[in-house]
């Protein structure tokens, strides 16, 4: 439901700046002439969007007209309005929207330059409340323009009735077009005799009985109740559907329970296995606390040990047994060293010879070969110490000389070869020129010419 909660009036009719507070029910009193239906004409201007039906409260045939309203028409010929020149005056309903728990204001500004030549636009402004600041710019009412310039929160701006019929629709819950015409008859001033002749005269539209209409009214209420009766079948299916929907998350409630249980206990398990490391973890700090006293009692006597040891070291240097020892134990370990290096070097002239011998026995194959090579084969094969090494040098200087010559004699071979090979390239060269110059000739000579000349060439050829 949306409540009038307040109203706010500058320069309509009597009223130039004024505030009027609502409660849940406000009843309007006073004489004729007090301003009842001013404040009336007021609330369904804004709202019905329309200046038609002014003054229809208390009459009938009522002839006010906004003009009148916003310049304060007096009735007197000498003065005829209270206020002239350029005026501009507001109206402004705040309401209060209980469903969304919020305010919103709905409101009409009207500038009216000369009599008969007024400018209405109509305004939407969520979210906020009534305040003085919103209307006067100082102790000025605020023009269209300056108001929609000073309110930066306007959320619809109507400057048509139809547009601001449509914000009316809409804010006050798409409402139809029959409740414009409604409301002026709402806000009569007439007794109310008979409700039913109120019912039929004010809310509901004039119409003809129609015999046919009632009865198909009938057949359908007929179909309607059917149809409710169907409804009511279904309602109780979907109440066992429901009811199986409970039984459902109840069971889910009591699993997500028993998860929760477990999942405590879980928590309960991991929590005493936090405890029992805990206490581990204490009981190993007091060991490595205990094993530290240990160790520094060990590096301490550690310490006196190295100090006692280089004491006695210290008088050992001044003892000539000792030293000589210490001499003769260097000596030992600079001979274990040296026939370390011996072993290594046997074993590797050993690994040399057998090469050696490999290479000897393939130099052995070649025919011809220097009586050296046997020699050295013989040697290879016998040595055992030092004179027989010396003997082996002497004889592998002998086969490298002997391979030196024999180096030099290849290479002149391949020297000579190369040359005759060069010489036969040259000849093949030769010939061949003189082949295709036959060839040439064949061509202008018959072929007894031809033959006689090719044997010719022949003969020739086989001399060089």
């Amino acid at each position: 439901m949306k409540k009038l909660t307040r109203m706010k009036l500058v320069n309509w009719h009597r009223f130039e700046d004024s505030t009027i507070d609502f409660g849940d029910a406000t009843l309007i009193s006073g004489e004729n002439g007090a301003g009842k239906s001013t404040l009336l004409d007021a609330i369904q201007f804004v709202i019905i969007c329309s200046a038609n039906s002014f003054n229809k409260a208390a009459h009938e045939n009522g002839k006010r007209k906004l003009t009148g309203y916003v310049r304060c028409k007096t009735g007197r010929e000498s003065k005829p309005y209270e206020r002239t020149g350029e005026i501009t005056a507001h109206i402004a309903l705040e309401f209060y929207e209980e469903s969304k728990e919020r305010y919103f204001i709905v409101g009409a500004v009207i500038d009216s330059a000369s009599e008969g030549q007024e400018v209405t636009v109509r305004y939407l402004i969520d979210h906020k409340r009534i305040a003085d600041d919103m209307f006067f710019k100082g102790n000025t009412p605020r023009s269209i323009s300056e108001f929609r310039t000073a309110n930066k929160t306007i959320r619809q701006w109507c400057k048509t009735q139809i547009e601001a019929k449509k914000m009316i629709k809409s804010r006050f819950g798409r409402i139809d077009d029959k409740f414009f015409s409604l409301i002026p008859k709402a806000l009569a001033f007439k007794p109310i005799d008979d409700i039913k002749d109120f019912v039929y005269s004010y809310v509901l539209d004039e119409k003809e009985v129609n015999i046919e209409i009632l009865r198909e009214n009938v057949r359908t209420y007929q179909d309607l109740e059917r149809t409710l009766e169907n409804v009511k079948k279904r309602m109780r299916k979907l109440g066992q559907i429901d009811q199986l929907h409970n039984d459902v998350t109840d069971c889910m409630k009591k699993d997500r329970m028993y998860e929760f249980y477990l999942s405590q206990a879980e928590v309960d398990i991991s929590k005493e296995k936090i405890r029992r490391l805990g206490d581990e973890i204490r009981t190993e700090e007091y060991r490595c606390k205990e094993t530290k006293k240990d160790l520094d009692a060990v590096t301490a006597e550690k310490e006196q040990k190295l100090q006692l040891a280089t004491s006695l070291r210290l008088e050992l240097k001044q003892n000539k047994e000792y030293i000589a020892l210490e001499e003769q134990e260097k000596e030992k370990a600079r001979l274990k060293e040296e026939k370390k290096q011996a072993v290594t070097e046997k074993k590797e002239l050993q690994a040399s010879v057998k090469k050696a011998l490999d290479k000897v026995y393939q130099l052995l194959d070649v025919k011809d070969v220097n009586q050296c090579i046997r020699e050295y084969r013989d040697t290879l094969e016998k040595i055992d110490g030092i004179s027989d090494i010396t003997k082996a040098k002497e004889c592998t200087e002998k086969v490298i000389k002997y391979k030196s010559e024999m180096y030099d004699r290849v290479q002149r071979k391949i020297a000579e070869v190369q040359i005759k090979q060069e010489k036969q390239k040259t000849e093949k060269q030769e010939l061949d020129r003189k082949i295709e110059g036959l060839e040439r000739k064949k061509l202008s000579y018959p072929t007894a010419v031809n033959v006689a000349f090719f044997f010719n060439v022949l003969i020739v050829s086989s001399h060089f």
